[in-house]
């Protein structure tokens, strides 16, 4: 109905979860959230070992009521990312990780910590979400199947919450990880998940309704068309015989 990539989705379920409480809160900012992405940067054909893992930041759209209207302008900002990101890939700008020893990057992290830097210099997203693509086959361990996949990604230095998701099986699976200091239960979010899922099946619902309704007076329209068309010859003939 929309047009959009799994991960867009996913995104849009995120961003209606977390809008969802800070409206219960009464903080709901006016400008969209900030969400970072983690994104391969591994070209087509690289076989070369290692990760090459770099981070894309995108708008939650969090400032847009309708789910379906609020998907749309994700996906379009992810779009806008991505070719942000090919055009840096192209031009071989290397991530940070790939410029600086592990040790130099550890050293750094401490001392951003230490120095209490998140407090005078916020970091540029506000959520870390991360879809992971996972199994599409059954799992068993010790001859036990695999029931469902539940993941769980670090939160860095100044983030309040962090959310992994997973494929597995033709479902998704959620991870939440929440700062207990400045973030509540992480069961909270997941609590409205199925919600925003039901909200965003509703909206297609609505958008599947409007396009057949136009569809529909286009046929009409053109219908109508072609019978004036055919009118018009026996109107000139008539004419040619008076």
């Amino acid at each position: 109905a929309f047009g959009v990539k799994l991960n867009d989705v996913v995104l849009e379920l995120c961003a209606a979860a977390i809008r969802r409480w800070l409206i219960d809160q009464d903080e709901l900012p006016d400008d969209p959230l900030i969400a970072q992405v983690p994104v391969s940067l591994r070209s087509e054909g690289d076989d070369e070992v290692g990760t090459k893992v770099g981070a894309m930041f995108t708008s939650l759209a969090t400032d847009i009521e309708d789910p379906g209207e609020r998907l749309l302008a994700i996906h379009a900002a992810t779009q806008s990312a991505k070719e942000m990101r090919e055009a840096m890939a192209v031009h071989k700008i290397m991530g940070l990780t790939e410029a600086a020893p592990p040790r130099m990057i550890s050293l750094a992290s401490r001392m951003y910590s230490l120095a209490q830097l998140d407090r005078n210099a916020p970091p540029p997203m506000n959520v870390i979400v991360s879809n992971v693509p996972g199994p599409p086959f059954e799992l068993y361990m010790a001859g036990a199947k695999l029931k469902g996949m539940f993941p769980l990604g670090p939160l860095l230095y100044g983030n309040r919450l962090e959310i992994t998701v997973i494929s597995f099986m033709g479902r998704l699976d959620f991870g939440f990880m929440a700062d207990r200091d400045n973030a509540p239960d992480p069961r909270v979010f997941a609590d409205f998940i199925p919600e925003a899922m039901r909200n965003l099946e509703k909206a297609a619902g609505r958008r599947q309704a409007a396009e057949k309704r136009k569809k529909k007076a286009a046929a009409k329209k053109t219908s109508s068309k072609k019978k004036s068309d055919r009118k018009k010859p026996k109107k000139a003939a008539k004419a040619d015989e008076t």
